[in-house]
C-alpha cells in the first residue's frame, strides 16, 4: 500500500491554494500510483476511474480546477503507459481470460454466434490471440461523451505469447453489454 504523506506543494502549483489537505493527499496517492506502480489491481483501476470521473466540487471555479487536475492526471497516465506498460495481477489475468474466452468462444474454440460477438467485429485473428494468451495490459479508459469529466470502462490490451495483441473494452451489465475491440475502442487521451 502506498504511504499517504503530505504532498510537496510544487506537485500542485497554483492548485495548492484551492485544494484542501485531503484533496491534495488523494491526488498525491494517484500521482504515486501512476508513476511508481507497475502492476495495478482491479481496485486501483476502479478507484482511479472514480476519482477522475467524480464531480464533487460545487462552485464553477472548483469545477474548472477539477477539469484541469483531471486532464493533468490523465496526461500523466498516458505518458506512463507510453513509457512502460501497466500489468494486471495474476488473478485478474486468470479471471479476465476465462471471462473473455467464455464470452466470445464456443466449446470448439470458434467465435460464438451472438449479438455481442457479431457487433464487436471479432475475427479469426482475435481467436488465435485468445488461444495463445500471455497477459493483459491496462492501457487507459474508453471515452464517454458527456458534459462532465467522465471516463468510461477500462481498456485492456490482450497479448499473446507471440506478442500479437488487440485492444478490448466491455461496458454494460448483466444481460446486455457492449464489447469493443481494436478500432472500435476510443481511448481517453
Amino acid at each position: 500500500m502506498l504511504a499517504l504523506v503530505e504532498p510537496k506543494p510544487e506537485k500542485f502549483g497554483p492548485f495548492k491554494q484551492v485544494l484542501s489537505y485531503s484533496q491534495r493527499k488523494t491526488l498525491s496517492r494517484y500521482l504515486e500510483l501512476i508513476v511508481e506502480k507497475d502492476i495495478w489491481t482491479k481496485t486501483d483501476i476502479q478507484s482511479f476511474k472514480n476519482q477522475v470521473s467524480a464531480t464533487r466540487f460545487i462552485s464553477n471555479v472548483e469545477k474548472d480546477l477539477k477539469s484541469e487536475i483531471v486532464l493533468d492526471l490523465l496526461d500523466k497516465l498516458n505518458e506512463r503507459i507510453g513509457d512502460r506498460p501497466i500489468y494486471l495481477t495474476q488473478s485478474q489475468n486468470d479471471f479476465g481470460i476465462d471471462w473473455l474466452r467464455k464470452t466470445v468462444l464456443n466449446s470448439k474454440g470458434e467465435l460464438r454466434n451472438t449479438e455481442l460477438v457479431r457487433d464487436s467485429l471479432l475475427c479469426y485473428y482475435h481467436t488465435e490471440i485468445l488461444k495463445d494468451f500471455s497477459h493483459f495490459e491496462f492501457v487507459g479508459y474508453s471515452v464517454v461523451y458527456s458534459n462532465r469529466y467522465d471516463v468510461g470502462s477500462p481498456v485492456y490490451r490482450v497479448v499473446s505469447k507471440s506478442d500479437d495483441s488487440f485492444l478490448y473494452s466491455f461496458s454494460g451489465g448483466y444481460g446486455s453489454g457492449r464489447l469493443d475491440v481494436d478500432q472500435q475502442v476510443e481511448i481517453y487521451w
